[in-house]
C-alpha cells in the first residue's frame, strides 16, 4: 500500500526528532497547518507549504515528499522541481483557456438566442423548415 503524504512527513519529524512547534518554526509553515497534516482529517499540504518546507530542510528530496519516489534525503534533479513549477503552470494556463471557452460559449448562445427572436422558434414539422419531402 503505498504510503500517504501524511504518513511522509510523521516520517520526517521523526527522522528530525522533532514535534510539530519546532518543525512550525523551522519552516516558517503556520503550527496550525501543520498540525492539521497530524490530525483525524490528516488534510493535504498546499502548494506555498511544500514549497516553504522544502526550502528550509537541506537536501529534503521533493520527489519523496510528494510522491514518495526515492529517498526521503539526497540528490534529486532540478528538472523534477522544475516539472511539478510546469504543471503547476500548466493547469493555471488551461483554467484561464477554459474560462475563455467558456466565455465563449456565452456570447455564442446569446447570438444563437438572438437569431432565434430574428428569425422565429423552426416548427416541429420538415414542410415549415423549408424542407420538401
Amino acid at each position: 500500500m503505498e504510503q500517504s503524504i501524511n504518513c511522509r512527513f510523521k516520517e520526517l519529524l521523526r527522522v528530525l526528532n522533532m514535534n510539530k512547534m519546532q518543525f512550525s518554526k523551522l519552516t516558517g509553515v503556520s503550527y496550525t497547518t501543520v498540525a492539521n497534516l497530524f490530525n483525524e482529517r490528516q488534510s493535504k499540504p498546499s502548494f506555498d507549504s511544500l514549497v516553504m518546507i522544502l526550502k528550509r530542510i537541506d537536501n529534503l528530496n521533493p520527489m519523496w515528499l510528494i510522491f514518495g519516489e526515492g529517498d526521503m534525503f539526497g540528490e534529486y534533479k532540478h528538472s523534477d522541481i522544475e516539472s511539478v513549477r510546469n504543471t503547476r503552470r500548466d493547469v493555471a494556463e488551461y483554467a484561464e483557456q477554459l474560462r475563455v471557452l467558456r466565455d465563449q460559449i456565452k456570447v455564442k448562445d446569446r447570438q444563437i438566442e438572438r437569431l432565434i427572436g430574428l428569425v422565429g422558434k423552426p416548427k416541429g414539422d420538415r414542410m415549415s423548415l423549408g424542407y420538401s419531402a
